[in-house]
């Protein structure tokens, strides 16, 4: 829990009373939200995986080596919001040899590799990569200053070195021309200016929240592992953060884009006699528009943005801090006038960004204003049916219940509201949302208590909190096998490190801070509400 090392003694007796009084305490079923025989959400209720096929294949030929002949299948994302304009995502089939994904898989997995471990910047999570080529090391440094020990970084400088001598003819002779000529506006000084390997392991990082790579001109992600014999899922694509397609990905084959394509990483396991299992190995690229690798990202946005692309102001609005010359004030001014550009054109994004601001959760000039701020998740939700935009009205609903609980006004209706919006977030993919239909169940908010699926719900969100919560059911259960396991896939996710909450709070689902996980739940029919995170 937050700040605290004593959890288990609160929430391991309050999951045994819940249990011991499951049948004493109901609510009635939601009202007005569809479901089948009436029935809460569960995790199995969740989309499968679907993927992305509208492909349209080509040969490419490398200019200035004719012997190169490349198969690229090209395919169109309608972006988000009311527009019709498209990201674009390639695929390159077998750009890296089986024997040189072999020879880099031999050295990564070595006994003595060991991955970071520090907050990711999109999730919070520990990231689970190992960087070849960045700012740092070109600088002398350790790849992540602060978070490599000695040790750490001796071994580290040997393979490090084994990995490049493999990467480094790959880069030069096929990746690097490929992008420089594929896009134009590199005017051939696209540069790989990073340069990191991760891994997704079944029972430790299975996940990467929706984002867009503000930081990358172009971003080359390179799949080490075959789809449908090393994992389920993977990489994804999507207009919406609701509906991702799922690229298919096999050893050796990268896939391309720029960074106003909306992706993420979920895998799935693959069954098999021995059991349940999925490794994703990605070797992954940002380039950027200088041979320098000086950082231009200002740019990169303006002009698409002065053409109404709503994506691209969003995308602007990320970077104006950064622009020569301007003042924090203006700066800010900028970042809310780009959002407000894009949000009338319905991008969720930045929508939901701005209702975030009016509600004073993200540094902005403009004055609070509840009744906007909830007309914006709204026009998030009929745009996009937006995750963040259904967790942001839960948020809402959740806050009028608590004051009406003050007030000594009934709150069912509201808490009711609340639950129907967290399972539409969840039937989106947010881990929040699910985490918090955990709370719903163990708790009897809307419904009766179900301790078997506040497990089941917390082990779907996938989140450090969440396996650990899974963890303490399962000891409630009389299960410690179980309990251990999940406690040690919540550490590894980074659960009970010391940066895991304020990582958790300023990457919020997907990079995008201002959002709170510990909702602010009313008391139940006991006159109890949920632990603090």
């Amino acid at each position: 829990m937050h700040g605290s090392h004593d959890y288990k003694s609160f929430i391991l007796p309050l999951f045994v009373s819940l249990l011991r009084n499951a049948d004493a305490q109901t609510c009635s079923a939601l009202d007005g939200y569809p479901r089948v025989d009436n029935q809460p959400l569960r995790p199995n209720d969740l989309p499968a995986v679907q993927l992305f096929n509208d492909w349209q294949n080509s040969t490419v030929s490398i200019l200035g080596n004719d012997a190169l002949l490349l198969n690229v299948s090209s395919g169109s994302i309608r972006q988000a919001g009311y527009s019709n304009y498209t990201s674009q995502v390639e695929l390159l089939s077998k750009i890296v040899t089986a024997e040189e994904v072999s020879r880099m898989l031999q050295l990564l997995n070595s006994p003595q590799t060991s991955l970071d471990q520090d907050p990711d910047t999109v999730d919070g999570f520990s990231t689970q990569e190992f960087f070849l080529d960045n700012d740092s090391l070109r600088n002398g440094e350790s790849g992540k200053p602060g978070f490599e020990s000695p040790e750490q970084a001796e071994h580290r400088r040997e393979l490090r070195q084994a990995l490049q001598n493999i990467a480094q003819p790959i880069l030069e002779e096929r990746i690097t021309p490929y992008v420089n000529q594929r896009f134009p506006t590199c005017q051939g000084r696209c540069t790989p200016c990073y340069s990191l390997i991760r891994r997704y392991l079944y029972g430790e990082r299975q996940s990467h929240a929706p984002h867009r790579d503000g930081h990358s001109f172009v971003t080359v992600v390179v799949s080490l592992s075959d789809y449908g014999t090393d994992y389920l899922g993977g990489l994804y694509v999507a207009s919406e953060t609701s509906h991702p397609y799922y690229l298919r990905l096999q050893q050796g084959d990268a896939a391309v884009h720029q960074s106003d394509l909306l992706h993420g990483v979920k895998v799935y396991p693959v069954e098999t006699e021995n059991g349940l299992h999925a490794t994703r190995w990605s070797w992954i690229l940002w380039f950027r528009d200088s041979e320098q690798c000086e950082d231009e990202s200002h740019v990169w946005f303006k002009d698409c943005a002065e053409k109404g692309n709503p994506t691209c102001q969003m995308m602007h609005a990320t970077k104006v801090s950064s622009i020569p010359g301007i003042s924090s004030e203006e700066a800010m001014k900028e970042v809310v006038f780009w959002n407000q550009k894009a949000a009338e054109m319905g991008h969720a994004t930045a929508c939901v960004k701005l209702a975030r601001a009016l509600l004073g959760k993200l540094p902005s000039h403009l004055k609070k204003d509840r009744k906007e701020a909830r007309k914006l998740f709204l026009r998030a939700i009929e745009s996009s049916n937006d995750p963040d935009a259904q967790y942001g009205m839960a948020t809402l609903y959740l806050e009028d219940a608590s004051t009406n609980v003050i007030l000594g006004r009934p709150n069912d209706d509201l808490v009711k509201k609340a639950v129907a919006h967290l399972e539409a977030s969840a039937l989106g993919g947010h881990p929040f949302a699910m985490f918090n239909l955990g709370m719903v169940h163990m708790m009897g908010y809307g419904t009766k208590i179900d301790h078997a699926l506040a497990g089941e719900w917390f082990e779907a969100s996938g989140l450090p909190e969440g396996l650990a919560a899974r963890s303490m059911h399962y000891s409630s259960m009389g299960e410690p096998e179980k309990a251990a396991e999940f406690q040690r896939r919540a550490q590894s996710l980074g659960f009970g490190a010391p940066w895991r909450v304020l990582a958790r709070e300023s990457t919020g689902y997907g990079g995008a801070g201002g959002i709170d996980f510990n909702l602010p739940w009313p008391p139940n029919e006991s006159n109890r509400v949920p632990p603090k995170w």
